[in-house]
């Protein structure tokens, strides 16, 4: 397991790298807030924000 931080509000995830693929970027949907964001294959992580 890995944790992640949300980028919206602070919350810690845990992910299951397993479930993950590491040649593309994919995105996390919090379990607190509910917001979108995107973790890249950096490692790192930005928000996602819907286009209206």
């Amino acid at each position: 397991m890995s944790s992640l931080k949300c980028p919206w509000c602070g919350e810690t995830i845990e992910i299951d790298e397993k479930s993950l693929s590491i040649y593309v970027d994919y995105a996390v949907k919090c379990s607190k807030c509910g917001k979108i964001f995107i973790v890249h294959q950096n490692g790192s992580v930005s928000k996602f924000s819907e286009p209206l």
